[in-house]
This record gives C-alpha cells, sequence and structure tokens, in this order.
C-alpha cells in the first residue's frame, strides 16, 4: 500500500529553499548515476537522462521562483539581523560588570580575539578550539 505525507505548516521561503535544495541532489545523483552508466543507449540510462533533463529544470523553475519571491534578499536580511543580535550578545556579555572588564580590555576584545574568530570563521577554519586562540 502507497501511503502520502500528511500535511504540516510550513514558511513558503522555506518550502521553495527545501524543494530547491532536494531537486539540486537529484540532479547530483542522476549525474552521478549516468556517469557511472557504460553504456548510454541502455533504456535504463535512457530513462535517468530524461529525468535529468527533467530535473534540471525544475531546479531552475524552483530557483526562479525563489528569486523572483525574494528568497536571497529575507536570507541576507535575517543574517544582518543575527549578526546584530551576536553583536549585542558579545557586547552584553565583554561589558557585564561581573567580568569586571576595564574599557581598553573590551577594547582588544573586540579588535583582536573577535576579529581573529570571526576570520577563521570566515574561512570555515573555527573550530572553537584553544589552538586557535593563540
Amino acid at each position: 500500500m502507497v501511503k502520502l505525507g500528511l500535511p504540516i505548516a510550513v514558511d513558503p521561503t522555506e518550502a521553495l529553499l527545501q524543494m530547491l535544495y532536494h531537486a539540486a541532489g537529484h540532479v547530483s545523483w542522476l549525474r552521478e548515476e549516468i556517469a557511472a552508466s557504460e553504456d548510454l543507449s541502455k533504456f535504463e540510462t535512457r530513462v535517468l537522462v530524461e529525468l535529468y533533463a527533467d530535473e534540471r529544470d525544475r531546479v531552475a523553475k524552483v530557483a526562479k521562483a525563489a528569486l523572483d519571491a525574494g528568497v536571497a534578499e529575507r536570507q541576507v536580511r535575517l543574517a544582518e539581523k543575527y549578526g546584530d543580535l551576536l553583536a549585542n550578545l558579545l557586547r552584553a556579555i565583554f561589558s557585564d560588570p561581573e567580568l569586571g572588564l576595564t574599557e581598553k580590555q573590551q577594547k582588544t576584545i573586540w579588535d583582536t580575539v573577535l576579529r581573529r574568530h570571526l576570520l577563521f570563521a570566515e574561512e570555515g577554519r573555527y573550530s572553537g578550539q584553544r589552538e586557535l586562540v593563540a
């Protein structure tokens, strides 16, 4: 017996992104399967090639729909909002009287320590480990 999933509440932006990610994953898998085939004239391979073409079209359509819906702009706004939130959180932590940091120490933290860690994170090298602090 075949069953379909139950309806779930989903944000339209998130739904578009999920469909884009799924379709892109399908394209990648189909490309690998076709590349591994030794005989492109076999029926199974021709079916994969047809599915590959359809799925590539689907990626393009969903990507366009996401762009038209302003998904990229929304992601930028969310990233900016998250960055502001994180900056405010860090400012509050480092200026907390319980830490007892002087203004000079706080400035040093912002100008050197945080910058170093943000650069590591931006480069994809951040692990949060002590060896990166030195």
